[in-house]
């Protein structure tokens, strides 16, 4: 387990589907009007981002109209794992990558630049993955989705600080003037970050 998934953990997120309270729904989508430019943007609740679930709530905007927000392009991941938020009060399932960025977005929000208060707009939650006719209608939105956002943050994963750092080292851009840069051999840093799925 990695210090982002064991930092989870500590916090009861990672929870298993059997350890979720039976006295909570699970979450039913308001409807979007499709015929409209219209999507759903995710607030963290500020006073539960240390509680036993991350909570939250949705709502729904005019993509011409909507408040600032930041989107997150992010991989979903293979695991069949669900995990657990709280969005209106109740059970939103959503996959361990997604968790992992939501709790680190919460301990690195003022390194972001950002408050708990922004608006996201990520597809797992804002988008019923229940229904395809949605996912199809939010899809041809995709683009001016993130052309609107103020932000797009993208989550790349736990465990490669080391390798932003090194991109971003006076080291890492004198190598790419150097006649090595032809020879085909990355530096270690830099064949890490590459090989990120």
């Amino acid at each position: 387990m990695s210090d982002n998934e064991s930092t989870v953990a500590r916090r009861g997120s990672l929870s298993s589907s059997s350890s979720r309270d039976s006295d909570l729904p699970n979450f039913q989508y308001k409807s979007l009007n499709h015929q409209e430019m219209q999507i759903r943007l995710f607030k963290i609740d500020t006073a539960s981002v240390t509680d036993r679930f991350m909570r939250g709530s949705l709502e729904n905007f005019d993509l011409c109209s909507c408040p600032s927000f930041r989107a997150v392009s992010y991989e979903w991941g293979y695991n069949d794992e669900q995990l657990h938020i709280i969005v209106d009060g109740s059970y939103l399932d959503i996959k361990p990558n997604l968790m992992l960025f939501l709790v680190c977005y919460c301990e690195h929000i003022e390194l972001l630049g950002a408050d708990l208060n922004d608006y996201l707009w990520v597809d797992q939650i804002c988008v019923d993955q229940r229904s395809t006719f949605e996912r199809n209608h939010q899809v041809k939105l995709m683009s001016r989705i993130y052309s609107a956002a103020e932000v797009v943050l993208a989550w790349l994963g736990p465990g490669c600080e080391d390798s932003l750092q090194y991109l971003e080292s006076d080291e890492f851009h004198e190598w790419c003037k150097a006649p090595a840069l032809h020879l085909g051999h990355l530096p270690k840093p830099a064949e890490k970050f590459l090989s990120l799925s």
